[in-house]
């Protein structure tokens, strides 16, 4: 009889039940799968709403918002791929990455493509334009070739950012995409180091959020943004938002030709279409690189305090504080009747600049806002001494650039003030041509040019002027950057006491 052999017992349906459920407490996941012990896992979605980033944008100037830990975190590595930690892997990664940057004095600076460092377009006749800052490039499996416009002083900006900050590609284009340009921009890999970020890789988000749990998934507080838009960093995340005006290089005549005179003055873009670009003039990647500089060099200041219980965030707030610090605004038509006013971003970016907001004029008053004349509010502006009624404009652009730019150049007045204002703008631009001129610095034609002309003057003295008083420095020739810097005033003060004598002649 041949001998009996023990039947190994088959585990029932419970048991097997039992042990895939089994949680695996091992802290990182690739796909679906543990990094350290190969467990197939069921992954939940890591709750980034829960990270902040399902509140309104109008929480990041406040400091009443509050944030909470997800269970996991997602983190999208070099190449694309996107891994899940626990906590402690998600603390020990961050923590690991920030003595890496604390060791070598950076921070982190995350970088957005697509009309904030350049303009791409898919436009035929961008194809006609050449330059030196502008590149082609086709994208496989799209039609087309697609057109690159480098942002004026890009080359500039990435270098010189990259002595103080580790920087990161976050683009909602797709992963190809930011690759070719990263070529063109990086060909040896000295300044991004493959660290991209695209909507490719962060498909669960959407296209319009963006988390910077993904890069940093502890903490944000050595992280910066350079962005355009405000609305995909949702919640806390914005406080680390620096924020610029978006460039538009190709442009269709008619919208060029709608943008107000004291904008395309500052601003960037030109004003002919995609066949006849103007010169640029367009200081937001200079006037960005000195808000870095500025914060970055307050991080690692020797104060007292280690950098590991610093802020980027908190020190931006501080420097944006002194751009309009002592400036009490009071804004007319802009802002709609069912809005509560302290939500509005025109309000949000004034307060972060430290101005203090009034529902009415009083004596107090240092400037009206408006977009056009008319009102009782811009009327009694006018008869306010000391108070300057300007184009809305004004606000926005001394948010973008993070200094107080010239009133002068946005005023807001009726019939003959409005060409006197003009008439002291061109002496000052004459006068400051003339200036640049004794310091050897030249004017847009270079040594051998004949001169500026008068709309090169206006370009040059928007541009090229002092600091305003409480703004950032920007040094174009040197590597200082000053904060809470003052230039004459005096001449400003003068010349805004004889708008006000004209002012009081006409009224």
């Amino acid at each position: 009889m041949p001998p009996v052999r023990a039947r190994r017992k088959q585990p029932t349906g419970n048991n097997q039940s039992n042990a895939a459920a089994a949680p695996c407490q091992h802290p990182m996941v690739i796909g679906s799968l543990c990094a350290v012990c190969g467990k197939v896992m069921p992954v939940a979605e890591a709750d980034e709403g829960s990270r902040g980033l399902d509140t309104s944008p109008a929480d990041a100037y406040s400091s009443s918002s509050t944030t909470t830990t997800a269970t996991m975190a997602k983190i999208t590595m070099v190449g694309g791929a996107t891994i899940v930690l626990s906590q402690e892997g998600a603390r020990q990664v961050h923590a690991d990455k920030a003595q890496r940057l604390r060791a070598a004095r950076k921070l982190s600076l995350v970088l957005d493509l697509d009309n904030t460092l350049l303009h791409a377009t898919p436009d035929v006749h961008a194809q006609t334009y050449k330059a030196d800052d502008v590149f082609a490039f086709q994208l496989p499996g799209v039609p087309g070739t697609h057109c690159v416009k480098l942002r004026p002083h890009l080359r500039e900006f990435l270098a010189r950012a990259a002595q103080r900050f580790e920087l990161t590609i976050y683009t909602a284009g797709t992963r190809r995409y930011a690759e070719l340009v990263a070529a063109h921009l990086d060909p040896d890999n000295s300044l991004f180091a493959r660290r991209i970020i695209s909507a490719t890789d962060t498909a669960d988000l959407g296209r319009s959020t963006k988390s910077l749990s993904r890069i940093f998934p502890g903490a944000t507080n050595m992280v910066l943004v350079v962005d355009d838009r405000e609305d995909v960093w949702r919640g806390e995340q914005a406080k680390n938002l620096v924020l610029v005006r978006p460039y538009m290089f190709w442009k269709p005549p008619a919208a060029a030709a709608a943008e107000p005179a004291a904008a395309a003055a500052l601003g960037a873009g030109h004003d002919g279409g995609a066949t006849s670009p103007a010169v640029e003039n367009d200081p937001q990647l200079l006037c960005t690189l000195a808000v870095l500089t500025a914060v970055h060099d307050k991080f690692y200041a020797s104060n007292g305090s280690t950098p590991a219980h610093r802020d980027a965030s908190a020190l931006l707030a501080e420097v944006r504080r002194a751009v309009l610090r002592g400036a009490r605004l009071v804004f007319t038509g802009l802002i709609p009747l069912q809005t509560p006013p302290h939500t509005h971003a025109l309000w949000r970016y004034a307060t972060a600049l430290g101005a203090a907001v009034d529902a009415d004029v009083t004596p107090a008053t240092t400037h009206v806002v408006a977009a056009q004349m008319g009102s009782e509010k811009t009327v009694a502006g006018l008869r306010t001494r000391g108070c300057v009624v300007v184009h809305v404009d004004w606000v926005m652009f001394c948010f973008w650039h993070c200094r107080r730019e010239d009133e002068r150049m946005f005023l807001l007045a009726p019939g003959k003030w409005a060409a006197a204002a003009a008439g002291r703008q061109r002496s000052l631009s004459d006068a400051h041509v003339a200036r640049l001129a004794e310091q050897g610095e030249g004017g847009e034609g270079g040594e051998d040019s004949e001169g500026p002309t008068p709309k090169k003057r206006a370009r040059l003295d928007a541009t090229d002027r002092p600091p305003r008083e409480g703004g950032v420095a920007v040094a174009l020739e040197e590597e200082a950057v000053e904060v809470d810097g003052s230039d004459s005033s005096e001449s400003l003060g003068s010349d805004l006491e004889a708008f006000q004598h004209d002012l009081d002649e006409m009224i």
